[in-house]
């Protein structure tokens, strides 16, 4: 039976960006501070070190480096959600502010129809993560969206 991988473990593809930044000439805290932006569980010197003196771990080419670093820039301190990851959380979360935004403007005539239209938008999102992050399917096999009986009215 294959071991579960812990939340502080390094996935593969960290281990070759660090294996790559230290052969770049990043120093150890450059690397710990790129790697634990937006994980659950930060990580020591020690994995970085363990990374380094490990001849069996092949270093990621300048695109996959690129690509992780372009993804850890754009992770929220705030929110902890990273659009590329969490694309539906960090639509839902702006649906819903803009439905506050619009309903608080004085000069807005059509206030309650474009803020619940915006609701809407954003609980859809809301459930379509919740949904996918259960392993529910959002579409059948037919290709048409799936009805979700825990929702029925009737």
């Amino acid at each position: 039976m294959a071991k579960k991988q812990s939340k502080t473990a390094l996935t593969l593809l960290e281990k070759s960006v660090i294996k790559a930044l230290i052969i770049d000439g990043w120093r150890n805290q450059d690397v710990q501070a790129l790697i634990n932006t937006g994980r659950a569980a930060s990580i020591n010197f020690g994995r970085i070190s363990g990374v380094k003196t490990d001849n069996a771990i092949k270093p990621a080419t300048k695109q996959q480096v690129e690509t992780f670093r372009h993804k850890k820039l754009l992770f929220d301190h705030v929110t902890g959600l990273c659009p590329i990851d969490n694309e539906r959380l960090v639509r839902a979360r702006e649906a819903m502010i803009l439905a506050v935004g619009l309903f608080n403007t004085p000069r807005i005539a059509f206030k309650a129809g474009v803020f619940s239209m915006l609701a809407n938008v954003a609980w859809t999102y809301l459930l379509h993560q919740y949904y996918e992050s259960k392993g529910v399917p959002l579409i059948n096999k037919d290709g048409f969206r799936a009805r979700f009986k825990s929702l029925s009215c009737g």
